[in-house]
């Protein structure tokens, strides 16, 4: 019988449902988040109008 290596990942997944976070968990995901890049809102509709177009979505 084989054995299957499992990557061991320290960040949970939060949309799973049944997930339990600490509050220093969810603090540190909130301040995680605030460090990535954020777009205008004419920049959001541009590459969103541009994703539909590649999706075939217009």
């Amino acid at each position: 019988m084989r054995t299957k290596a499992v990557k061991q990942t320290k960040e949970k997944n939060w949309v799973i449902p049944g997930v339990k976070l600490t509050h220093k968990e969810f603090i540190e995901g909130i301040k995680k988040a605030e460090e990535g890049p954020f777009y205008t809102p004419e920049e959001f509709e541009k590459r969103f109008e541009k994703w539909k177009k590649e999706k075939g979505y217009c």
